[in-house]
């Protein structure tokens, strides 16, 4: 099966708003900040759609967001559910649906 550069880009992208902050021995700062400024504060979209768009355009490959990031919370289910499309240095464009438990 071969690999294409799309795939390597949406796995980066999926392990990257996996990974909480500091729990990547290899890497302290890798993932995103969830307990340092997502978790247990007062929500603020401005800041939380930073925090997404640093992670997502800090992800190598990625060269840019194509569209706002698409928010939906479950608070019932405490279930965080990013959608967005990015433009890849291949110039493919990769969507993504992201379910984060927090």
């Amino acid at each position: 099966t071969t690999i294409t550069a799309g795939e390597v880009i949406r796995q980066r992208l999926l392990v990257r708003l996996s990974t909480f902050r500091g729990t990547w021995f290899a890497d302290p700062n890798f993932g995103v900040p969830y307990y340092q400024k997502v978790l247990g504060h007062q929500f603020n979209p401005v800041i939380m759609n930073a925090i997404f768009v640093k992670a997502i355009t800090d992800t190598p490959g990625v060269v840019q967001l194509k569209e706002p990031i698409h928010y939906e919370w479950d608070r019932r289910l405490r279930v965080l559910t990013l959608s967005f499309t990015v433009i890849a240095d291949t110039g493919e464009e990769i969507s993504l649906y992201k379910d984060i438990n927090v």
